[in-house]
């Protein structure tokens, strides 16, 4: 499949997102062609519409840009700006929105970049690769490899519906942690899937002291995101903000992530959403860390949940599952 690229004039400073209009891909279709980022206004969004006859899968990626004194362009890596999705599937005349933001304010220096909207490479990009990895979680075939995995899901959905969590979002926090290894064991002491440290397993609010088997080590990151979850991010947060700030505070600790909110708030950011907001002063103020794990285990999530419906679909249209896949919810 060829590789289809929108570009985008992004500067940053007024980050201004201007549609380049000589760039193919006429499946596409981008409103508005124009936006513009200060430092009062902090995000903004895009729509992306898909006007092609075959669902689409894309990714976002932006580039620091400038042209030299004979109009040539010049392109380099940046990670100034954060998109979410960074990665989406679009059904045939649908659309999603994809939001941007800023990691630091603008400066008064413009900065420009161009934003590439893509169709990626097949076999050679994130979102089939996570696409991949939600399959071989949800799939059980007679491999022993599968088998062991079909272990981990009893354990996902059980204490998943136990502590209230879907069971494919715990499913891809641990696949974050430690890829699903039990046997995973970090520099600062964090054993096995979930990657607790046994000390905080066997606190009094897990209650968990024996993490060695893959069953209690799920059952004690469920129970601890649990506890985070109702000690700080209160029912009257929308649920997946209220997931998103506990998975932060997973990695980066409860009270860390209590400063990122107030500060958030200070500056006019939206305290109670993690997305282009609490976010966006954690890249500034702890690096690039949590910001990574929340959009990872976000991003795998969602590819669970596409394998799940694409596997559901194939179960409703053929009368079988494809690759035996397991199509409960």
């Amino acid at each position: 499949m060829p590789r289809t690229a929108l570009r985008y004039v992004l500067c940053l400073c007024g980050l201004v997102l201007g549609w380049v209009a000589s760039a193919p891909a006429a499946e596409f279709v981008i409103s508005p062609l124009r936006v513009t980022l200060s430092r009062a206004v902090k995000s903004t969004q895009i729509e992306v519409r898909n006007a092609d006859t075959r669902p689409l899968r894309v990714q976002v990626d932006a580039m620091a840009w400038s042209q030299d004194a004979e109009g040539k362009d010049h392109y380099a890596e940046s990670d100034a700006l954060l998109f979410f999705p960074k990665a989406m599937e679009i059904p045939a005349g649908g659309s999603r929105i994809v939001r941007l933001a800023a990691k630091v304010p603008p400066a008064s220096v413009e900065d420009t970049y161009r934003l590439f909207i893509a169709e990626p490479l097949v076999g050679n990009d994130t979102f089939n690769r996570y696409l991949d990895d939600a399959g071989r979680i949800h799939c059980q075939s007679s491999l022993a490899s599968t088998r062991k995995y079909s272990d981990l899901v009893s354990s996902f959905k059980r204490f998943g519906k136990e502590y209230g969590f879907d069971w494919l979002m715990l499913a891809a926090q641990g696949y974050q942690e430690s890829r699903l290894r039990q046997d995973a064991q970090s520099s600062t002491g964090a054993v096995g899937i979930m990657q607790l440290r046994p000390s905080t397993a066997a606190d009094p609010n897990v209650g968990i002291p024996d993490i060695s088997s893959a069953e209690d080590n799920i059952h004690a990151g469920a129970k601890y995101m649990r506890f985070l979850a109702d000690r700080y991010f209160g029912d009257d947060l929308d649920p997946l903000q209220q997931w998103l700030l506990t998975l932060a505070a997973y990695n980066a600790g409860p009270a860390r992530v209590a400063q990122l909110r107030g500060t958030a708030g200070r500056e006019g950011y939206d305290p109670d959403r993690w997305f282009n907001n609490v976010e966006i002063i954690a890249a500034r103020q702890i690096g690039a860390e949590t910001v990574g794990y929340v959009s990872n285990v976000y991003k795998y999530f969602v590819g669970y949940k596409l394998a799940q419906a694409r596997t559901q679909e194939n179960a409703e249209k053929y009368g079988v599952a494809s690759a035996s896949c397991d199509n409960a919810d």
